[in-house]
């Protein structure tokens, strides 16, 4: 790796990692490539781990539905995941975790 470069800036570079947006702080927020998965992955199994982790969390909560006994469950957004007073309760991780899951459904939409 380039001395000068952060790991994520070697793997924006290399297209495992795209700038999604921006957070309403100004932090970006980032979206991961299929091509992680061949660049990096170790990395690639642990942010699955977590984004699992994460979408039960949001499930158990009643953020999402989904048929959790399915083998390819289909996510949906409950009316909660738009209450704001509702999401400002959850950690600031999972709140971006949600909006990465909004963001990923409506633009499947």
């Amino acid at each position: 790796m380039n001395e000068n470069l952060t790991k994520i800036d070697e793997l924006i570079l290399e297209g495992g990692i795209e700038v999604a947006s921006l957070s309403e702080s100004g932090d970006f927020l980032y979206k991961f490539t299929d091509k992680l998965k061949d660049l990096d992955p170790d990395l690639y199994a642990n942010i699955i781990q977590i984004m699992y982790k994460e979408i039960i969390f949001l499930w158990e909560r009643g953020f999402i539905s989904m048929d959790i006994t399915s083998n390819d469950p289909k996510v949906t957004l409950t009316d909660r995941a738009f209450d704001s007073e509702e999401i400002n309760k959850l950690p600031e991780s999972t709140k971006l975790n949600l909006i990465a899951i909004i963001r990923s459904i409506t633009e499947q939409s």
